[in-house]
């Protein structure tokens, strides 16, 4: 288990992975984007760029990222669960009811098509 989650209360976490946000994204980013926890521990940030995929640690100095733009992600629903194809991996974001997934997908495809 990654310490992050061990470490930190959700809201610790929160403002950790805001601060985080603040430091890669644009201030245009910063007005419109979706953060999600993806099944594996690792965090969502999804603007009208595109798609930042963070892997967090005990130090914000230590986080990562890697930056995929939309046109090299595919988006779709499996159940209650957004997938997002990229070209390394799949990347898997649960939710517990499917109109949760279904909005956050409306919200993924209005960033990605204005």
């Amino acid at each position: 288990m990654n310490p992050f989650f061990s470490v930190f209360k959700k809201t610790q976490q929160f403002l950790l992975l805001q601060a985080y946000a603040d430091s890669i994204m644009s201030e245009e980013e910063l007005m419109t984007f979706l953060l999600n926890e993806t099944s594996d521990e690792r965090f969502c940030l999804i603007s009208q760029k595109g798609l930042y995929i963070v892997t967090p640690n005990v130090s914000l100095d230590a986080f990562t990222h890697i930056f995929i733009a939309p046109e090299n992600v595919h988006v779709k629903i499996d159940a209650s669960t957004i997938v997002l194809e990229v070209p390394s991996e799949i990347i898997q974001i649960p939710f517990k009811e499917l109109t949760d997934a279904q909005n956050i997908l409306a919200d993924i495809t209005y960033l990605w098509k204005n």
